[in-house]
């Protein structure tokens, strides 16, 4: 094999070097062959060297040839693997999607960022992978547009972290074909399944308890509680006032929240972890109200605080009742393994959500996508 990739490489310099586009893309051409047709017995190192090769010959080429490169190598195992990268980033769906969509070379760093910076026709390729891991869908159901969360969430091959489903309940609240299908995930938790419930149409209701009876009697236990419960009214006119007053005076940290949730100080602690998370006061009081657990969590660890902070905002929640021991170790557990950013991504979706919401702003249809504006918003 040596021989033949030597003199392609002198051929390349050579193609390179003319600057005829004609004879870079007959190279083209001729290299992906014989990578083709020697792949399955190549090392890496061997493939390291097409790669290389590839690479400089795909450079600047027209998009429809990129597109053709893109669809011969999305299905091979050993594809070259800055090729594939530059070929998954390519501004052109038609180029990008056939290896976003494909090709087993490119890692959860590579698909995260594709999905963190290009377009919803990216985020829609991704979001039919064959597998997802957390840390990619964590990205598209906070960036994506209804129709790649709708997607995504049908995917049986994708999995979500516990704010992943967090997200994704709350955008199921006005999309019913969402809500149907993210309630027929078997792998959702049993308090998202609640939380799904709790704000579900009754035609979703039905049609989930129709499609399993565990989970039909599972949600006959739920829909009582519904008609049963009241949400109280706040004010946190006085606690903004005065968790102002400890920021102008620079004594507002998360130790001082802390204190108001261990002493049971709803507002204050609400609006004490609203001003260092930079979310409204509305917006946490009500995640904080309605919600399950998660919401501290989340908001907590966009907040940097640690643990003895959100494990006093949990008791704080459930009214200063006793924890069981077993369900604060999977929320402390479940705490570790959050990352910053993908919390920060999730309070991104609360400001989105709450800008949609304000009165006055236009909602979006209750079955459609958000409007490419409110999707912009998201990015910022």
């Amino acid at each position: 094999m040596q021989e033949p990739v030597r003199s392609l490489i002198s051929d390349l310099e050579a193609a390179l070097a003319s600057g005829s586009g004609e004879r870079r893309l007959g190279m083209l051409d001729r290299v992906t062959e014989l990578f083709l047709a020697r792949a399955g017995a190549a090392g890496e190192a061997q493939v390291a060297v097409f790669d290389q090769v590839l690479l400089r010959l795909a450079e600047g080429i027209e998009s429809r040839a990129r597109a053709e490169l893109a669809r011969s190598l999305a299905p091979v195992a050993n594809a070259p693997l800055a090729l594939v990268g530059d070929l998954a980033r390519d501004p052109s769906i038609s180029v990008a999607a056939p290896v976003l969509q494909y090709s087993e070379r490119l890692d959860d760093h590579t698909l995260s960022d594709c999905a963190t910076r290009l377009s919803q026709a990216h985020l829609m390729a991704i979001s039919r992978r064959r597998l997802l891991r957390p840390g990619v869908t964590d990205v598209l159901v906070t960036r994506g547009d209804q129709q790649v969360v709708r997607t995504v969430a049908g995917n049986d091959g994708a999995r979500f972290s516990d704010a992943g489903f967090h997200v994704l309940v709350s955008r199921a609240g006005d999309d019913d074909l969402l809500a149907e299908t993210v309630g027929l995930r078997a792998d959702l938790p049993p308090a998202s399944l609640q939380r799904l419930v709790r704000q579900a149409s009754e035609p979703v209701r039905r049609k989930l308890a129709a499609q399993d009876p565990a989970r039909g009697r599972a949600i006959g236990a739920i829909v009582p509680d519904v008609a049963g419960r009241t949400t109280p009214q706040r004010n946190y006119a006085a606690a903004e006032r005065l968790v102002s007053a400890l920021a102008r005076e620079g004594s507002l940290d998360e130790e001082t929240v802390r204190g108001f949730a261990s002493a049971g100080r709803f507002e204050e602690a609400v609006a004490g972890l609203a001003a260092l998370s930079g979310l409204s006061t509305d917006v946490v009081g009500q995640a904080m109200m309605n919600e399950a657990g998660d919401p501290a969590l989340i908001i907590g660890k966009a907040a940097a605080m640690s643990w003895p902070t959100v494990q006093a905002l949990l008791v704080m929640r459930s009214g200063g009742r006793p924890i069981a021991p077993r369900t604060l170790e999977d929320c402390r557990i479940n705490y570790m393994h959050l990352s910053r950013e993908t919390a920060q991504r999730v309070t991104r979706f609360y400001r989105l959500r709450a800008i949609v919401n304000r009165p006055g702003q236009a909602a979006p249809p209750r079955n459609g996508p958000p409007s490419h504006t409110q999707a912009s918003r998201l990015d910022a």
